[in-house]
């Protein structure tokens, strides 16, 4: 229903005659933001399944998700990292992951949905010189400031950041789960109040 009621804003071009009512829904509601933007993998408008859009929405300070192998929880955690970076300004988003590969695989996931966007938005919103294989930076609605999605590996390289939430992946692989819970992510957390997502 919430993707048959964004067509209907689109078709009337109700985003272009009252801007800012409905641009309030993309801001607070990640699943429509996600179906605006972003494309799938057949080039659709990108729809998350009915436990991505459960879990997204879910404001609490600690989620945690349990699920099965390939089943969309890295597009579910890019659209979120996105969506917070996009419309909160100067946030640090901090994402460990429990190896160097899965790292580098959620940049590259944000990078596509960026990329591959329907929309021209994202080409002016990332200054790629600023963009690693470990980080990426998004433009702020409405302001000249960035936010940082940042993608570390289950080690030290976690500390120091003051970040605004943190994401573990995979938690219950990392080889010092509970030492990257408990020593790394909520300290991060501390002076931000941020969400912890597992």
């Amino acid at each position: 229903e919430k993707f048959e009621l964004w067509d209907k804003v689109l078709e009337k071009k109700l985003l272009e005659t009252s801007p800012e009512y409905y641009w309030g829904f993309l801001k607070t509601d990640p699943t429509i933001f996600a179906y605006h933007f972003f494309k799938d993998d057949s080039g659709d408008r990108l729809r998350l399944f009915p436990w991505q859009d459960v879990f997204i929405n879910d404001k609490s300070k600690f989620k945690a998700a349990i699920n099965a192998r390939q089943v969309g929880k890295t597009t579910l955690e890019s659209v979120d990292l996105l969506h917070q970076a996009y419309f909160f300004p100067t946030q640090t988003l901090l994402c460990i992951s429990s190896t160097k590969e899965q790292v580098k695989e959620l940049i590259t996931k944000i990078n596509t949905l960026m990329t591959g966007s329907k929309f021209t938005y994202w080409k002016v919103l990332t200054p790629r010189a600023m963009d690693s294989s470990r980080s990426v930076h998004v433009k702020n609605r409405g302001t000249k400031a960035y936010s940082r999605i940042i993608s570390v590996p289950a080690t030290d390289a976690g500390r120091g950041y003051a970040a605004n939430k943190v994401v573990l992946d995979e938690l219950a692989f990392m080889e010092n789960s509970s030492y990257n819970l408990n020593q790394v992510a909520i300290p991060t957390t501390t002076k931000t109040e941020g969400p912890i997502v597992v």
